[in-house]
């Protein structure tokens, strides 16, 4: 189980007239949430019986809880039912829960024969999943202080923020206020459907630094910028100023949702071969000895000779039997390499000049049969060698900026730009 569950305080139940409960009737089981909003309402409607009346309760801790019998695992052609298992409620009806769920509460209370559950419990929710979670959890009881929070009015507004001074939201973590700042993003081109940089100034947020999960299970300090702060910020946990907050406003300028993107400042660095080389050839991730293409094409920003720029898709060929290793590898003095004008688009790029166009060379034949009344057109590698293609282009890294100056990223491709537009 997650260590945060959802603990509501209302509780909807909803009934089908089932002959193979105890109690005669089959509940679903669905709850308000902190705004009032009664959640999977339309699964619910769709699920119960309407002849019989729903019936609401307080999500209070309760007694009688009894284990009655296991349901589902099966599976009828193609549609499996998964392993459920069916509890009382001591309120009258029967629900359903999960084997896991079964375990966990048999990890943290009793059951006993012929009296059921021991112990109170309550209704949960870890996303979409109901919970029966046990009062003596461990769980419970860090759950119940975040839920208490979230149906409480007592939330902390963005006026009252102290920059410095650390915070609680809701989901229990610790956040250090940064400040109130202008929040720039990109916008999507309603023409050509691609985002723009991120520069546009959409409003004013709020900032935050924290202690967020990196790779490896790693903790990374980083950013965040909730577009509300409503029944957000439960309470100040520290009222002193955080060690870490200069670390987060030197992390912050890094940001360009706080300083945007200065496309002025973008600068184009060529490639190294060896560079083109790492990128174009991959091996094997689970034994780097064993060596065979896994992609055999690269996207990439690329100089013309007359000093503007554009894309191109560099390909190799490759065998058809790519189980030995490829006899070329990693060499461009190799006649192995030839370009295309993108990774779908499988057609001859024709950006540069007529010798990269003529490595990926059109075909055209004639009809072959009476109602063909157009050609028959297709493609056909006319490979040359890296050293070749060079001469009449250059691959550039692409250097961004934000507008403070801070280096941002450098990326060989990307989607959203077309330098030749």
């Amino acid at each position: 189980m997650n260590s945060i569950i959802f603990i509501p305080e209302q509780l909807m139940v909803g009934f089908q007239n089932r002959k193979d409960t105890f109690t005669g009737k089959l509940a679903y089981v669905i709850y308000y949430d902190e705004k009032g909003k009664l959640r999977k309402e339309h699964s619910w409607q769709n699920w119960r019986d309407r002849n019989i009346d729903p019936q609401e309760f307080v999500n209070e801790p309760t007694t009688g809880f009894v284990l009655n019998k296991k349901v589902g695992g099966y599976c009828y052609h193609y549609d499996p039912r998964q392993t459920y298992v069916r509890v009382y409620d001591p309120r009258g009806f029967e629900f359903e829960i999960t084997v896991p769920n079964l375990l966990w509460i048999l990890e943290n209370s009793d059951c006993i024969k012929g009296k059921g559950l021991a112990g109170e419990f309550v209704y949960g929710w870890d996303g979409a999943e109901l919970l029966l979670v046990p009062v003596d959890s461990p769980e419970y009881k860090e759950s119940q202080k975040i839920s208490i929070a979230k149906f409480s009015k007592n939330f902390i507004k963005g006026k009252d923020l102290i920059v410095g001074h650390t915070y609680k939201f809701t989901n229990s973590e610790q956040y250090v206020y940064l400040g109130k700042y202008d929040f720039y993003d990109s916008v999507r081109d309603p023409d050509s459907g691609r985002f723009g940089r991120i520069n546009a100034k959409i409003g004013k947020r709020f900032f935050f630094g924290y202690e967020g999960s990196g790779p490896h299970n790693t903790v990374v300090p980083q950013i965040s910028i909730p577009k509300s702060l409503t029944r957000l910020v439960t309470e100040e946990t520290s009222d002193i100023m955080s060690d870490q907050y200069a670390d987060y406003v030197s992390l912050m300028k890094k940001n360009p949702h706080f300083s945007p993107e200065d496309i002025s400042k973008d600068k184009f660095v060529p490639f190294a071969v060896n560079e083109i080389m790492g990128l174009l050839f991959k091996e094997c991730p689970w034994n780097p000895s064993y060596r065979y293409p896994l992609h055999n094409l690269l996207r990439m920003f690329v100089r013309r000779n007359d000093g503007t720029i554009t894309h191109v898709c560099l390909r190799y060929i490759t065998k058809a039997d790519t189980s030995t290793q490829f006899p070329e590898w990693k060499n461009p003095d190799a006649p192995i390499y030839y370009v295309t004008n993108g990774d779908y688009d499988y057609t001859p790029a024709l950006n540069i000049d007529d010798f990269v166009a003529g490595t990926f060379e059109t075909l055209y034949t004639n009809p072959v049969y009476s109602w063909q009344t157009k050609k028959i057109w297709g493609y056909k590698e006319r490979p040359v060698t890296l050293t070749e293609l060079l001469n009449h282009f250059t691959p550039v890294w692409h250097y961004t900026y934000l507008t403070n100056g801070e280096f941002y990223k450098k990326e060989f491709f990307n989607d959203n730009y077309d330098f030749d537009e």
